[in-house]
């Protein structure tokens, strides 16, 4: 992992970068947590009234985000901060459907009152249809260590591969689920759009390596965002800004009110094509299709969804930048080097996982071959330990 390696914000709405530096220099966490949760909760107001269209597909905005750190890190604590102006929101439908409940005479089925919240607390299947049924702008997971939505798969109705629902749920497809309860039927949700959050810890991190997940395209879905551990050396020097969180709370309420779809100019098409078909490419190539060890096989996955987080990307960063009309080469361009950090985590993070050490082990042997000999044929020396060319590639690329 490059420690230079750092989302670039410059080119988002004053406001929104003055909010993301104040939220990690009060909380002392990475700003490129801070970034993804904005971007997240961005995400969770567009809802489906949002979206970017490529010439061929049509892309909500939602995201399926990771923060790995270690406990005590301060994650869970600056999440709550950024998402309270949506937890806000939330309790106020609540309440708008309690005293709705209160007021219907439980005669009329026609007209009982219908709970609109969206953030999600049970994940079974079952409650998660009737949820996206009742809620017409989408839904959003956020669990401070989302390990127990992970670990809930199959927890209540036994079935293994709970997972999968999830990945046609990423993929906007209708849900079917067949009720082990009551009526045994089938009950059916349209149209979903879910929008996930959580923190997970390092080792707990290893929990979603479960061998089902693995060519499933699960873990592809995910944007995690793991960085050094720089643990505070002193008490944080500022506070958080009351103005910057006034202005976080309204821009979400505003963003409520959005509703439009991005295109793309003919030169953000040409950049997006050539990180497509060229960068993303090569890496997929080098990694080979006939790949078999877990780490490879999780940066398959990644790379083949990462050109759909491009366009996801690309469109909330055209909201948090204020801008309106087409997703120009500046915003593509600013994406790109999004996803490339993205890139650089989901290595960390599935080198962890899967033990492919980057600081020691294999990687420091290899790293110190390529300097006293240097590593010229790369297939070979992959083949010679049982480990892909890919990831020989990583290995070198990393610093020391």
């Amino acid at each position: 992992m490059k420690e230079e390696l750092f989302m670039r914000t410059s080119h988002l709405q004053d406001e929104v970068q003055s909010y993301i530096r104040n939220v990690s220099e009060t909380y002392q966490v990475h700003p490129d947590m801070v970034t993804l949760a904005v971007y997240t909760a961005a995400a969770v107001s567009a809802g489906k009234r949002v979206t970017t269209f490529d010439g061929t597909y049509t892309n909500r905005l939602s995201l399926w985000g990771i923060l790995v750190g270690i406990s005590g890190s301060g994650k869970t604590e600056f999440c709550g901060k950024v998402l309270e102006p949506l937890m806000k929101r939330n309790q106020k439908l609540i309440e708008e459907y309690e005293r709705e409940k209160k007021k219907w005479n439980g005669k009329n089925k026609a007209e009982e009152p219908i709970p609109r919240d969206f953030r999600l607390h049970s994940v079974t299947l079952e409650a998660l249809v009737e949820k996206i049924n009742q809620t017409p702008d989408g839904l959003f997971l956020y669990r401070g260590e989302l390990s127990g939505w992970v670990g809930s798969f199959g927890k209540y109705n036994r079935d293994d591969t709970e997972y999968a629902s999830w990945i046609d749920l990423w993929d906007g497809k209708d849900l079917t689920v067949h009720t082990k309860t009551g009526n045994n039927k089938l009950i059916y949700a349209k149209d979903p759009c879910i929008s996930v959050l959580g923190g997970v810890q390092p080792h707990i991190m290893k929990k979603f390596a479960k061998a089902d997940f693995l060519g499933s395209g699960f873990l592809g879905r995910l944007l995690m965002v793991y960085p050094h551990l720089c643990y505070p050396e002193n008490a944080p020097t500022c506070s958080l800004d009351e103005k910057l969180l006034d202005f976080w709370q309204k821009w979400i309420e505003n963003n409520y009110l959005t509703s439009s779809q991005f295109l793309f100019s003919l030169d953000a098409i040409a950049l997006y094509n050539d990180f497509c078909y060229k960068y993303v490419r090569e890496r997929v190539l080098a990694i080979g299709e006939n790949a078999v060890d877990p780490y490879s096989v999780c940066m398959l996955e990644f790379y083949g969804k990462i050109k759909v987080y491009a366009e996801k990307w690309a469109g909330l960063t055209m909201l948090l930048a204020g801008r309106s009309g087409c997703i120009n080469e500046e915003i593509m361009q600013r994406t790109i080097e999004a996803m490339k950090v993205f890139e650089a985590y989901a290595q960390k993070t599935y080198g962890f996982i899967f033990s492919k050490d980057f600081g020691g082990g294999k990687g420091e042997i290899i790293r110190k071959l390529d300097k006293v000999f240097g590593v010229r044929n790369r297939s070979q020396l992959a083949d010679g330990l049982g480990i892909s060319k890919s990831l020989i590639s990583d290995y070198l690329n990393q610093k020391k």
